[in-house]
């Protein structure tokens, strides 16, 4: 499924005083005009040459790693993403465990997923069309708000914050669950490191533990030293 890997995962800004003469090849383009910006990707033309206030955006992509077997981290916001993996993974387990489903194998343990953005903030291909249908305007043009704080930028960080957990719970958390729901086993684990009140790597750690039909509990208490216990519980 190289399209989970190759369309990229995060936008990074630069600013410039006037529109470089690469500016085609940055993904997304605005122009600020008295505190607010406009989208001018696709007429990039008349601007060359001009002084003003741009602001470039270009893809970052998942780097290969050892972690990952040499290859990259794929995308867990892109679409069957999660059904893909789980065909390739758990047929394997169904032809030569699969009887002992809901018994000896009491269920399926994740292990810290996450949608970290590579370099400036995460995004996926269908970010802006599902940010646009729930909150009814357009982030391209709102983007700076989440790298300064200019605009209503509190309210567009909520709004992006929020657009993120609830696809990373429909296509990552919610396929899980109704795979295990369907086949006998329960879903539990646990997510990226549990950094509240850092957001980047999930939105929202509890958020995602309601599709768990086991819920792991993590305990610290600070005595000179941090100690970790886990407990199951079910959900």
């Amino acid at each position: 499924m190289p399209e989970s890997v190759n369309q990229g995962q995060g936008l990074k800004m630069t600013k410039f005083e006037t529109l470089p003469d690469t500016a085609e090849k940055y993904y997304l383009c605005l122009r600020e005009d008295n505190g607010k910006y406009i989208n001018i990707t696709s007429a990039l033309e008349p601007e060359k040459g001009k002084q003003g206030k741009y602001l470039l955006f270009y893809k970052t992509y998942h780097g290969k790693s050892p972690w990952y077997g040499g290859f990259s981290y794929v995308d867990l916001l892109f679409p069957g993403v999660t059904q893909k993996f789980i065909e390739i993974t758990m047929k394997g387990y169904e032809k030569n465990l699969g009887t002992e489903f809901g018994r000896t194998i009491p269920g399926t343990f994740t292990d810290e997923p996450q949608i970290n953005s590579p370099g400036g903030i995460r995004w996926t291909p269908d970010l802006f069309e599902i940010f646009q249908k729930r909150w009814k305007y357009d982030l391209r043009t709102q983007l700076p708000s989440l790298f300064e704080e200019v605009g209503d930028w509190k309210m567009v960080r909520h709004n992006y914050t929020q657009t993120l957990l609830q696809m990373f719970i429909d296509r990552w958390a919610k396929p899980w669950y109704f795979y295990c729901q369907e086949n006998g086993l329960k879903f539990t684990g646990h997510y990226w490191e549990h950094e509240w009140p850092n957001m980047r790597p999930g939105g929202d750690n509890m958020a995602m533990y309601a599709w768990h039909q086991v819920l792991q509990l993590i305990c610290f208490s600070i005595n000179g030293t941090i100690q970790r216990q886990e407990h199951s519980s079910e959900t």
